[in-house]
């Protein structure tokens, strides 16, 4: 553990394995409880983590981005300074989440149409502190490239969150009961949080205020998190329009078919472990050497999430049976286009922007995207009725990614034509179109079902045509990874 990785494309790719790994688990922990509660049990859960969710992205300002904003720049005091105030920062928020919560706990209720909410108020005054606590750690390990600490607790604590799970569905407990257990295990890692700060700042306590410090970190923070509060609300909007008109049972199915896909992780993860260094290329002046990072990372990414979202779109049907049993199915429709936005998560696009500090910029962005969101899912859930808002959904962050990309080119002076691998990236989709015609053609042809033969053949046709692609794209894919290996963190 205490070998540090230094190098951009291993560290990547050791982080999006850790996080696969993670996901794994996540993913069966949900399959468990999917199964062992009602749909208006499950419905009521999703609409606390949508709660939980919301009042996270309201209260935090942004906070936890400013970890890899700033560290990676600062002088081990200045990040001592800059980490004590961050801490008793969060816990002040946390305890102002729960404050906020209690008095509004009637209202959330009543949004819902939903008084079993108010039975679980110890998860929604507890978990929104220890969910910005655990955000903050990835955050603050992957800036001080402690990157393998990082992956051991997050596995650690999808691990103990399975066995949960386990026993809630083995022992049939009830939703009380499970998120009694849930929130136990979520303190506990939420604590450990601040030993790890204070390790990483070698124990250098200070409880006195730099107003200078507290003013350039608010000044990046707050429109990085209006920014990231504006997305919160936009990704759920449609859970809550959702919610507000169709009751919890409707949440339930579109909550699980509605999930921001867990591909995405290849992306966050390359995002996490390069975005610290563009910001110090940016800082030394050598734009190009970020500007080229940027552009073989989403290379890379492309490659994997288009085939990933091919896969989601053909074997709808099978993967929702097996995540979240039958009675999900009726929502293969959404979980469609939820795997259509996949395309559009190749690169975080405000990487640029955040690297020049441009947290404003990313702001406005938002702020378009969040109103373009509304305006649609309303019109959308009126014309064309359950899948409305996922279509806005994806209309909507098709608009941001084109806005901050725009922004990015004007910033850099770069041409549209260089900052990105068009010609290498449209390749890899062209063939994943064809791809997915082809895979279309043979589940009709052998009649796939939702049966455990058609989800083994399933398995086989996924396997045979990802050798196929993996063939046709290697020499790309392995030049753009020697690339991003030349890099060192």
């Amino acid at each position: 553990m205490g070998k540090k990785i230094n190098n951009v494309g291993v560290s990547a790719i050791v982080l999006t394995l850790s996080r696969m790994i993670n996901l794994a688990l996540k993913i069966t922990s949900t399959m468990l409880i999917a199964r062992s509660m009602t749909l208006s049990d499950y419905g009521t859960y999703s609409e606390l983590l949508v709660v939980s969710s919301l009042i996270v992205s309201f209260m935090v300002i942004g906070l936890p981005s400013s970890l890899s904003y700033f560290i990676p720049s600062m002088n081990p005091d200045d990040r001592a300074k800059f980490i004590n105030f961050y801490f008793i920062a969060i816990t002040v928020i946390g305890i102002l989440c729960a404050i906020v919560l209690y008095a509004f706990r009637t209202q959330i209720s009543s949004f819902y149409g939903n008084e079993d909410i108010q039975l679980y108020l110890f998860f929604l005054i507890v978990i929104p502190w220890a969910s910005i606590c655990i955000t903050s750690r990835s955050n603050m390990l992957i800036a001080f490239s402690k990157t393998q600490k990082e992956i051991l607790y997050s596995i650690l604590n999808s691990v103990l969150l399975l066995l949960v799970a386990f026993f809630t569905y083995w022992y049939d407990l009830s939703l009380k009961q499970y998120l009694y257990y849930y929130v136990i295990v979520e303190i506990i890692f939420a604590i450990l949080v601040y030993w790890e700060a204070l390790t990483c700042i070698k124990g250098k306590i200070q409880f006195y205020i730099d107003l200078g410090l507290i003013k350039n970190v608010l000044n990046f923070s707050i429109p990085m998190g209006i920014s990231v509060m504006i997305s919160t609300i936009s990704i759920d909007l449609d859970k809550l329009i959702i919610g507000y008109s169709m009751g919890e049972q409707s949440v339930a199915i579109y909550a699980n078919a509605g999930k921001e896909l867990p591909f995405v992780y290849v992306t966050s993860s390359f995002s996490a472990v390069i975005l610290p260094l563009i910001v110090k290329y940016i800082n030394i002046g050598n734009k190009d050497c970020a500007i080229r990072l940027w552009r073989e990372s989403a290379y890379i990414c492309s490659a994997i999430i288009f085939f990933c979202a091919s896969i989601s779109i053909v074997f709808a049907p099978q993967i929702i049976t097996i995540l979240y049993s039958e009675k999900y199915l009726s929502g293969v429709g959404i979980f469609r286009i939820y795997s259509l936005t996949l395309l559009l998560r190749i690169t975080y696009w405000g990487s640029i922007l955040n690297a020049y500090g441009k947290s404003r910029q990313i702001l406005y962005n938002s702020i378009y995207c969040l109103l373009l969101n509304i305006v649609l899912s309303i019109v959308l859930l009126n014309v064309i009725g359950f899948i409305g808002p996922a279509v806005a959904t994806f209309i909507s962050i098709l608009f941001m990614a084109i806005l901050q990309l725009l922004y990015s080119v004007r910033l850099t002076k770069i041409s549209m034509s260089n900052i990105f691998s068009w010609n290498k990236i449209l390749k890899n989709f062209s063939i994943c179109t064809l791809l997915t015609i082809i895979m279309f053609l043979i589940v009709r042809y052998l009649n796939v079902q939702t049966d455990f033969k058609s989800i083994s053949t399933s398995f086989v046709i996924v396997l045979l045509v990802g050798v196929v692609y993996v063939l046709i794209l290697y020499k790309d894919i392995m030049q753009s990874w020697k690339e991003c290996t030349n890099h060192k963190i």
